[in-house]
């Protein structure tokens, strides 16, 4: 609680196994500040609320970055079952001018994948989303999307692109289901 990171970089092609609450630099984020974070290559595997930075995050995540310049072979993703996201599997804090991406999205790396609540951004968002993009693949089949999975916070001045595989009901491009608000 009340922990913050500051200009992490890692490009260390890192493997993160688990069950619930699993994420690239943190777990479980409750009240903590994490902000420009870079890493490359990256594979977390977990059950619930599974992130690229956080699994689960009630601060604020910001200037962080996801992503493959594809200097290997070595495929990434971020494979999960429910609230599993690039950047937070779950937030009710804020995420803020943060990318995922892929090299090619229409290839196997730059991956998302699980059954419920997944997203390029946050898989469950409940709190705020500002200036993030994603271009990748997802692999999903239920409240899918290519920025959040199930929305009921605030998303502001964001963008989605790439591909959406195998996808099941409730599936969007930018948000998979919405309860809550989108501007821009």
């Amino acid at each position: 609680e009340n922990t913050t990171f500051i200009n992490c970089t890692d490009n260390n092609k890192s493997m993160v196994n688990g069950g619930d609450y699993v994420g690239g630099i943190v777990g479980y984020a409750n009240n903590c500040s994490i902000d420009s974070v870079n890493i490359t290559h990256l594979s977390i595997t977990g059950n619930n609320n599974v992130g690229g930075i956080a699994g689960f995050v009630s601060g604020s995540i910001t200037n962080c970055n996801i992503n493959d310049n594809n200097s290997s072979r070595v495929r990434w993703g971020i494979r999960g079952n429910e609230n599993v996201g690039g950047i937070a599997g779950h937030s009710t804090g804020n995420i803020e001018k943060c990318y995922c991406t892929g090299v090619n999205p229409n290839r196997e790396n730059g991956i998302i994948s699980g059954t419920k609540n997944i997203g390029g951004i946050a898989g469950k968002n409940d709190g705020e989303i500002r200036n993030c993009g994603t271009n990748l693949s997802l692999y999903t089949e239920l409240h899918s999307g290519g920025l959040v999975g199930e929305n009921t916070g605030l998303i502001v001045k964001s963008f989605s692109s790439g591909i959406i595989k195998n996808g099941g009901d409730i599936i969007g491009g930018f948000v998979g289901i919405n309860f809550g608000r989108i501007f821009n």
